[in-house]
């Protein structure tokens, strides 16, 4: 996985992974306790963690074989990562703590190898859960809240999407290379692009691009081909929904709309977080 946090933000997820990110509640138990023996997951048991102070607003994160590693990210992003919450639904960082930027490396000392290959994307995040709550003294709950969000819905005059084709037809010509296979998502500050998504997808996308919950209420089911462009630097959580914006890119290019609403959405409130030390 990359986080790409500059001027055009990008994601390259399949829709698996997406779907992953929406349901994964037992992840909450380890902002404060480490996998239990039953969990039988790896542990983490050689971490650096150093203040990162290179003014960039590039961040990458990796993990692979019995490590992983960390450039110039957040707290917020590394909870984003761990529990599986977008970065504007997590609460209570201190001013310090939450600007600062870090670089984070851990390893297994002595990875068993079948282990290791069977981990899962879930697995793997659940396994910083104990990195964060020994380095940063990281304690959370969950809460939820009655927040503004946006339903994902057809638009007056209907939607104009088109259903992907079947898995293992020929594909149609002219699949952006952006998003050759199937699930795949790609977005920065004036498009998004995809290839055979559920609209529960997009939805997430959009969340992830508005920094405002989005639900799918369309109800329409089956997997779609996405390209949705908008002038740049108005994809931002608002009911503005004026001229070469996002909003109206939806409806215009793609028949749906957002329609403001307001709906009980989960929450992580920090109670206790420390800056780490250097080491």
């Amino acid at each position: 996985m990359r986080w790409g946090l500059s001027e055009v933000r990008r994601r390259h997820l399949t829709a698996g992974m997406l779907v992953g990110l929406l349901f994964c509640p037992l992840l909450a138990l380890y902002a404060q306790t480490k996998p239990s023996a039953s969990a039988a997951l790896p542990i983490y048991d050689v971490t650096s963690v150093k203040l990162n102070t290179s003014g960039s607003f590039d961040s990458s994160y990796n993990t692979s074989g019995a490590g992983f590693s960390a450039r110039n990210v957040s707290l917020r992003q590394l909870m984003e990562y761990t529990f599986e919450i977008k970065e504007n639904l997590i609460e209570g960082i201190p001013g310090p703590v939450n600007a600062a930027r870090f670089d984070l490396d851990g390893k297994i000392s002595d990875p068993d190898p079948e282990t290791i290959k069977k981990l899962t994307d879930d697995q793997r995040r659940a396994m910083m859960a104990p990195v964060l709550a020994e380095r940063f003294q990281l304690q959370t709950h969950r809460e939820t809240k009655m927040l503004p969000l946006y339903e994902l819905v057809p638009a007056k005059d209907g939607s104009k999407l088109k259903p992907s084709a079947a898995e293992g037809a020929p594909e149609p010509a002219g699949i952006d290379p952006r998003v050759r296979t199937r699930g795949d998502v790609n977005w920065g500050s004036e498009h998004l692009l995809a290839h055979a998504i559920p609209l529960s997808v997009l939805a997430h996308t959009l969340s992830d691009i508005l920094k405002r919950t989005v639900t799918d209420k369309t109800a329409l089911e089956g997997e779609y081909d996405i390209t949705l462009h908008w002038t740049p630097d108005t994809a931002i959580a608002s009911d503005d929904q004026t001229a070469g914006s996002i909003f109206t890119a939806l409806q215009e290019q793609l028949g749906l709309r957002l329609r403001p609403s307001k709906g009980l959405v989960e929450t992580l409130v920090v109670d206790r977080v420390n800056m780490p030390s250097d080491n």
